[in-house]
Formats: C-alpha cells, sequence, structure tokens
C-alpha cells in the first residue's frame, strides 16, 4: 500500500512538471494575454531605451504594436504601426524567421552629436535572423543636414553573426525607382557593400543606371 502510494505520487509529480511547463508554453504562443506578457518581459529586458505603446495578436497568428520608440543616446526611431508572423518551428533551432514582417511608417531621426565618434565594434547576433517578406510603407531618415524619404520598400533580409544581409530590395526615392541588394559587416570598422539599379521618368525623359 505504501509503495503504490509512493508511485502514486511520484507519477503526480512526474505529470505535473510535464504539463505544467507545457500549459505555460501553450499560453504564451496561443493567448493573446501570454504573448503580451513575453513582450513586457523582454522589454523590460531591454531596458527604458525602447517603449512600446499598445500589443494585439498572439505569437502563432502573428502580432501588431503601435507606438514604437527606441532612443539611442540621441538618435530616436519610431514605427508607428508594425506586424508580423513568426516560423515557430525554427525557434527550436535558434533561428528568429519573420515570414511576414510590415512596418506602416519608419522615421529615425538624429540627434546633435555630443561625444566623439567612435568605431563601430565587434558585434554578433546570439541567433540567426531571416526575413522572409518584408514591407516597409514609408522611411524618413532625418539629420540635422538633410531629410531623406523614401516610399514603399520591400526586401529580404538575413542576419547570422556580424553580417547583414538584404536582397530583393525595391523602393522609390524622389521619383527613382530602385532595385539592389546590400550587406553589411560589423567588424573592427563598418563594412557595407551595395550594388543598385535605378530607373525614373521625369519630364517625358526616361533615366536608368547601375553602380556598385
Amino acid at each position: 500500500m505504501i509503495a503504490r502510494k509512493i508511485a502514486l505520487g511520484f507519477a503526480v509529480v512526474v505529470i505535473a512538471a510535464i504539463t505544467i511547463p507545457l500549459g505555460m508554453i501553450a499560453w504564451v504562443v496561443a493567448t493573446e494575454s501570454g504573448t503580451a506578457w513575453l513582450i513586457n518581459r523582454l522589454q523590460s529586458m531591454a531596458g527604458s531605451g525602447i517603449t512600446i505603446g499598445t500589443t494585439a495578436g498572439t505569437l502563432r497568428d502573428g502580432i501588431s504594436a503601435r507606438d514604437i520608440r527606441l532612443v539611442i543616446d540621441n538618435d530616436e526611431t519610431s514605427i508607428d504601426l508594425i506586424s508580423f508572423r513568426l516560423n515557430l518551428p525554427a525557434l527550436l533551432q535558434r533561428s528568429v524567421e519573420f515570414e511576414e514582417l510590415s512596418i506602416s511608417e519608419i522615421e529615425y531621426r538624429q540627434g546633435e552629436s555630443t561625444t566623439a565618434a567612435s568605431d563601430s565594434g565587434e558585434f554578433s547576433l546570439p541567433v540567426d535572423i531571416r526575413i522572409a517578406r518584408g514591407s516597409i510603407q514609408r522611411i524618413s531618415v532625418i539629420t540635422p543636414e538633410n531629410e531623406l524619404v523614401a516610399d514603399f520598400t520591400g526586401f529580404v533580409a538575413d542576419a547570422s553573426g556580424n553580417r547583414i544581409s538584404l536582397q530583393d530590395v525595391t523602393t522609390e526615392i524622389n521619383e527613382f525607382q530602385l532595385q539592389g541588394a546590400g550587406e553589411v559587416r560589423f567588424e573592427s570598422e563598418l563594412e557595407l557593400a551595395v550594388s543598385l539599379e535605378w530607373e525614373s521618368d521625369i519630364g517625358g525623359m526616361n533615366y536608368a543606371g547601375s553602380g556598385t
């Protein structure tokens, strides 16, 4: 009798040890409250430099977030609305894969520099990141000297270690349609390689070219 009670108690402990973590995972992945809890935890880990207004959706079905603001030194990046859907099985292989990612408007505003510029330094991502289909409706880059605005931009992106690669980039800047690809490497010095093709119709004349 005592042995049976011990065995039953052990079985209950084992089942609880299995079902409670699975229940937590299901709660985080499939419910809005669980996904919101995870996002809040990640935001807390990132520190006060990033704020998120509101979120909706789940990891299973897709997430949207509004009023995102990132401040690093005096530079500020703001995103009006971002929506994305993850490939969940890829997470088991330490890879973050966005099946689709769309941003309504993103604005980067460069502040006045108060310290001397430093080298980019070596940098390495802890996980691989892939964006299978990305789009941004409007991009604004504002510096103290200039402002650059790009309309709809589509792209595919891969990031691994110290490398970020962009492919199938299409965008429009000042009536110029641009297509290209690029790669950024974060080493002791920042390395950037870009190839572009452009085309535009201005005053009934067609202009086109390419470069690297």
